[in-house]
């Protein structure tokens, strides 16, 4: 469940009915300038990646709240399913640290699902500050065996800059925390174990 900090000066945050829904294009195209972790991975294909959260509209980002500080059905939804958008970035972070998969061979299967997105504003008087974050349950399978190789939840979070624009705000914070999520991934410790492991056993029986 989504839920917002309230104080009494976040109008800036929080102006219009708190039943309104507004449409905030993200636009997010994946851009990092973080460095490789380490060599290129082996071939991963991004599988579905679903929407766990306890949402009825699949593409609200953040909900309002009403003067009671209840969690109202007003807010602000992207253009799409937050679930796609996330996959959309995990598809372009594997380009980035991970070999292209050929058609037709087995490779790592990486599916997720969508946990959490959370957010918290810090107001103050003309401006505020937006933090955003958002979680996935991942699960890695070799293909060739059908074995979980690896499985784990994977946080990404960002900081809008301080804006007295709602829209701008959950823009700059979602999208940043989306590429802080993919680059956490293919940054995981464990993660590169499990699936350089999987490519080393696979070129041993092959």
């Amino acid at each position: 469940m989504i839920r917002m900090v309230i104080v009494a000066c976040a109008t800036v945050l929080l102006s219009g009915c708190a039943f309104t829904v507004y449409d905030v294009p993200l636009n997010y195209s994946y851009a990092s300038d973080a460095t490789s972790p380490g060599p290129l991975l082996p071939a991963i294909r991004v599988g579905e990646i679903t929407d766990g959260r306890d949402v009825k509209n699949p593409r609200m980002i953040l909900n309002q709240t009403n003067a009671n500080g209840q969690t109202t059905t007003g807010g602000w939804q992207a253009e799409k399913n937050l679930s796609v958008i996330v996959r959309e970035a995990i598809v372009s972070g594997a380009a980035k640290y991970a070999a292209a998969a050929p058609e037709g061979e087995n490779s790592i299967l990486l599916t997720g699902e969508l946990t959490d997105v959370t957010d918290q504003v810090v107001t103050g008087f003309w401006t505020a500050e937006l933090t955003m974050k958002i979680g996935v349950r991942f699960t890695a399978t070799d293909q060739s065996t059908g074995e979980i190789v690896w499985r784990d939840t994977i946080t990404g979070e960002a900081k809008s800059g301080k804006r007295s624009n709602a829209k701008s705000m959950v823009v700059e914070s979602f999208n940043g925390a989306v590429t802080e999520m993919v680059d956490n991934l293919f940054a995981d410790t464990y993660f590169r174990q499990q699936i350089a492991k999987v490519n080393r056993r696979s070129s041993a029986t092959s």
